[in-house]
C-alpha cells in the first residue's frame, strides 16, 4: 500500500535561482515548503536541490505515483519565502490532475523589526504627544515609534550602508525653512527607507501648521522626501541633484533598491530648499526597481508631485492632488512602470502644471538611454477654469525626445486650449510613432471632452501635424499597429490587459486608476473630496 508522507524541508537557496513548477518560475529566497511526497516506503524521501540549485517539484508531485495514480484531483502546496524587500509572503498553490499549477491567494507578511528605536532629543509636546527632534546625518540604522512626533530640524539624510525604518501610524513633520533652516529627509545612495505604514495607521510627512490644525491646506510648509539610488540615468555616470550639489545619484546597477514606501502620506511640502529651488513632494533620482513604492500620496505640494530623475523604480497606487506643478514628471532616462495612479490638479497656478510632464534630456534630446515610462490605469481630472489669464494645464506633454506608453486611461475636466495631450520636438515624435515599438503608445485611452482644439496641441516641429498625431492616437493609417481602442469626448473606451506588455503590470482590464468597486483610494488617502 502506497503512503503519503508530509515533511518541512528548509532551503536555503542562493539569489537568482528559482523554484520550477511545471512551467511556473518565481524567485524564492530562503524558502520553507510544505512538499507532498508520493513513496512506496514509511519514512519517505528527501528531495534535494539539483545540479542547478533548482527543485523540481512538478516530478516529485506529479509523476506515476502522483496525484493521477489515485484519482486525486488537486493537492495544496504551501510556500513560504522572503520577498525583494525581505518580507515574508506565504503562498497558496494548488496542482490538478492535469499538471496545471495555479496559485491561490498570498499573504505579504512584515517582518519584526531588528532596529532599536532613534534616540530622543526632546522639542517638547504637541497635541499632547512628546516632540523627538531629528538632524544633520543617521549613521546606525533605527526605528521611528509612532508614540512619538519626529521633527526634523535641517537637512536629514540617511548614510549610505544605513536603514532608516518608520513604523505604521507615525508622523515626521518639518517647518517652513528660514536662513539657515531647510526642512527636508534625503535617503543617499546605498542607504535605505523602510516606511511601511498600513491602510488604518498610513506614515505622514507633513509641515507644523498642517500638524496643529492652523493650516491643513497650504503648500510649502516644509522641503520633502529625496531618495538617491545607483540605477542608470542619461547624465553621462553620476550627477549632482539640482537643488542640492551634496547628492549624487545614479550608476550601473538597474535593480538597486532603496527601501521600501508603503501607505505613505507625503503632504504641504515643497519649500525652497535653496534659493528659487522648490523640491517635490518626492524626488527619486537614480532610483532603481529593488525599491518597492505602493499606496504613496502627495498632497498640496509647491513643486512637482513626483519627479524621477532617470532609474528604473516602480510604482503601484500613487494619488496626486493638488500639487501646484507637475503631478508625474519623468526625466534623464527614466525607465520604469507606474499602475493605479489618480492625478487631480486643483490649483489655478502661474507655473505651467501638468497631470504628466514627460522629458528625456533638454540638452540632449536623444541621450541614452531614452526615458521610456510605461503607465497603466490612469486618471487625470484636469478641471481647472476656462481662463486665459492662467497658463496652460496640459494634461498630458511629451516632449524632448522621450518615448512613453500609456494604458487604460481616462482625462476629465473642462475643455479649453492645450487641456489636452500635447508633443513637442521632432525627436518626441520619432520616439513615439516607431512602428517597430511592440507595445502601443496609446491603448484604451479615453479624453472625455477636455480637447477643445482636436486631439492635440502640436509645437517646437517641422516633421509631425495635428493630423499625424490624431492618427497615431486614433490608430489609423501607418500606425494602427502600436495604437488603438482609444477615443475622444468620451469616457469610456475598449481596455487592455497590460499584462500583455510587462509582467510587472495587474491585469487590470478596466479604464482609469480604480474600478467602481474595489476604490483603493478609500480609507487612507487625504484630499479626495478638495
Amino acid at each position: 500500500m502506497k503512503k503519503i508522507v508530509l515533511f518541512t524541508a528548509l532551503l536555503a537557496i542562493l539569489t537568482g535561482n528559482a523554484w520550477a513548477f511545471t512551467g511556473y518560475q518565481a524567485p524564492m529566497v530562503n524558502g520553507i515548503g510544505l512538499f507532498i511526497i508520493y513513496d512506496n516506503s514509511v519514512t519517505g524521501e528527501t528531495t534535494n536541490l539539483d545540479n542547478d540549485g533548482v527543485i523540481n517539484m512538478a516530478n516529485t508531485l506529479l509523476n506515476g505515483e502522483g496525484p493521477g495514480a489515485y484519482g486525486w484531483n488537486f493537492v495544496y502546496i504551501p510556500f513560504i519565502y522572503k520577498n525583494g524587500s525581505g518580507q515574508d509572503v506565504i503562498a497558496l498553490f494548488t496542482v490538478d490532475s492535469n499538471r496545471n499549477l495555479g496559485q491561490l491567494q498570498s499573504v505579504t507578511v512584515p517582518l519584526p523589526s531588528t532596529y532599536p528605536p532613534a534616540a530622543c532629543t526632546d522639542g517638547g509636546v504637541l497635541n499632547g504627544k512628546q516632540i523627538c527632534t531629528l538632524s544633520g546625518n543617521i549613521s546606525n540604522s533605527v526605528r521611528l515609534t509612532s508614540d512619538k512626533y519626529w521633527e526634523l530640524r535641517g537637512k536629514l539624510t540617511v548614510a549610505s550602508g544605513v536603514v532608516l525604518e518608520v513604523e505604521a501610524g507615525t508622523t515626521v513633520f518639518g517647518n517652513k525653512f528660514d536662513g539657515t533652516l531647510r526642512d527636508y529627509l534625503v535617503v543617499d545612495r546605498g542607504g535605505k527607507i523602510k516606511a511601511i505604514g498600513t491602510k488604518n495607521a498610513p506614515i505622514v510627512f507633513t509641515g507644523r501648521q498642517a500638524l496643529e490644525g492652523t493650516d491643513t491646506v497650504s503648500s510649502g510648509q516644509w522641503g520633502g522626501v529625496i531618495m538617491a539610488g545607483y540605477a542608470p540615468t542619461n547624465q553621462g555616470g553620476e550627477a549632482q541633484f539640482e537643488a542640492d550639489p551634496d547628492i549624487y545619484y545614479g550608476g550601473n546597477s538597474p535593480a538597486d533598491n532603496s527601501g521600501t514606501l508603503k501607505y505613505v502620506i507625503i503632504r504641504n511640502g515643497g519649500a525652497e530648499i535653496a534659493p528659487n529651488e522648490e523640491i517635490n513632494g518626492l524626488t527619486l533620482c537614480g532610483v532603481g526597481s529593488g525599491t518597492s513604492i505602493d499606496y504613496v500620496e502627495i498632497y498640496n505640494n509647491l513643486d512637482d508631485g513626483i519627479e524621477f530623475f532617470g532609474g528604473t523604480v516602480n510604482v503601484k497606487h500613487a494619488v496626486l492632488i493638488g500639487n501646484e506643478d507637475d503631478n508625474l514628471d519623468t526625466d534623464q532616462g527614466y525607465n520604469g512602470k507606474i499602475q493605479y495612479a489618480y492625478i487631480r490638479q486643483t490649483y489655478i497656478s502661474s507655473k505651467d502644471p501638468r497631470g504628466i510632464e514627460a522629458d528625456n534630456q533638454h540638452a540632449n534630446n536623444d541621450a541614452q538611454p531614452r526615458s521610456n515610462p510605461m503607465v497603466a490605469n490612469l486618471t487625470i481630472d484636469n478641471n481647472v477654469p476656462a481662463d486665459a489669464s492662467i497658463q496652460p494645464h496640459e494634461a498630458i506633454m511629451l516632449r524632448r525626445g522621450t518615448d512613453y506608453h500609456i494604458m487604460n486611461a481616462v482625462v476629465t475636466g473642462n475643455p479649453r486650449p492645450d487641456n489636452c495631450i500635447e508633443v513637442r520636438n521632432d525627436s518626441t515624435w520619432t520616439a513615439i510613432s516607431n512602428t517597430s515599438d511592440t507595445v502601443p503608445t496609446f491603448a484604451g485611452v479615453a479624453l472625455g471632452n477636455v480637447c477643445e482644439n482636436g486631439y492635440f496641441g502640436v509645437k517646437d516641429n517641422t516633421t509631425y501635424t495635428d493630423t499625424d498625431l490624431a492618427n497615431l492616437f486614433n490608430g489609423t493609417g501607418s500606425y494602427s499597429a502600436i495604437s488603438f481602442n482609444n477615443f475622444t469626448n468620451s469616457l469610456t473606451t475598449t481596455p487592455v490587459n497590460p499584462a500583455t506588455y510587462d509582467s510587472f503590470f495587474d491585469a487590470a482590464t478596466f479604464i482609469g486608476a480604480y474600478a467602481q468597486e474595489n476604490d483603493w483610494r478609500q480609507g487612507w488617502a487625504v484630499g479626495l473630496n478638495d
